[in-house]
């Protein structure tokens, strides 16, 4: 297991892909990297494209409800400062790795930094 910080350092720099390393299975890597247990290993690698991400989220009723349940854990509790969650930001739902309080999102761009995140749902370890 690693520190989150040691995997938001490690993996920085990975490629946006969606179905392999998007803002949602980048939170579930971190929670297999930090936890031991991969909450995305159901639909991982089902879709390779926005279209096929937005099928996945939109059949399971929203983010939230595609995420919150794969969340259920005896290792998991409710956010602290750091973990992972479901955000709102500019008018999107998204996941992302919090650090003191503050997000990280990967995008097709690269890590964005959101700072005071609205969080619908949060876990930490």
């Amino acid at each position: 297991m690693v520190s989150l910080r040691a995997f938001t350092a490690r993996t920085a720099l990975e490629p946006f892909a969606f179905g392999r390393s998007d803002c949602a299975l980048w939170c579930a890597d971190a929670v297999q990297a930090c936890v031991g247990f991969d909450p995305a290993a159901d639909f991982r690698g089902t879709y390779s494209d926005w279209q096929g991400c937005r099928a996945l989220v939109m059949r399971a009723g929203g983010l939230l409800n595609l995420i919150a349940p794969r969340m259920i854990d005896p290792r998991l509790r409710p956010l602290g400062r750091d973990g992972v969650a479901v955000l709102r930001a500019e008018a999107r739902t998204l996941c992302g790795v919090i650090l003191d309080g503050d997000a990280l999102v990967k995008t097709d761009t690269g890590l964005r930094r959101i700072e005071a995140p609205q969080i619908v749902a949060g876990w930490s370890w």
